[in-house]
């Protein structure tokens, strides 16, 4: 074995421990205080309740309390201002038989408040049919708060 192929070889195990073990970037548009994390939030019309979790890379996942016919709901957000951000989002819907009934299509402006703990938006659906049907589907607004370590 060639005395260079040692250091080599501890170089490359180097590198790939540290891609592995480096922290993920925070996304480029967010800084520590921004959206990354889980907030808790009330919309309307309804009322229903919505746990929402932002993503460092710039995916969203969301929960709600709306009916057990729907997926998660999943999505990409960007700040678009130093307090603002912008949500679009996918669900899938189901009938009460279980076959897929079509995807709810959201778009979703978000403000948050200068202390960072609070946000809140509006937002506007459109639903899409397996046959590529679209139809509005309303609009609303939520109110949150972001969940904080209560131990």
């Amino acid at each position: 074995m060639s005395p260079h192929k040692p250091a080599v070889f501890a170089m490359l195990v180097s590198a790939a421990f540290l891609g592995v073990t480096a922290p993920l970037p925070v996304a480029a548009a967010d800084g520590p205080d921004g959206i990354v994390g889980v907030w808790t939030c009330d919309g309307e019309p309804g009322p229903f309740k919505v746990m929402k979790t932002f993503a460092a890379e710039g995916t969203m996942m969301e929960l709600d309390n709306i009916t057990f016919q729907e997926s998660p709901t999943v999505g990409v957000w960007q700040r678009t201002d130093p307090l603002h951000y912008f949500l679009v989002a996918r669900q899938f819907a189901f009938n009460p038989d279980g076959s897929w009934a079509g995807t709810y299509f959201y778009s979703q402006p978000l403000v948050m408040d200068p202390s960072r703990t609070a946000m809140t938006g509006t937002f506007h659906a459109q639903f899409v049919d397996p046959s590529g049907n679209s139809s509005d589907a309303g609009n609303g607004s939520v109110s949150c708060v972001r969940m904080t370590f209560a131990g």
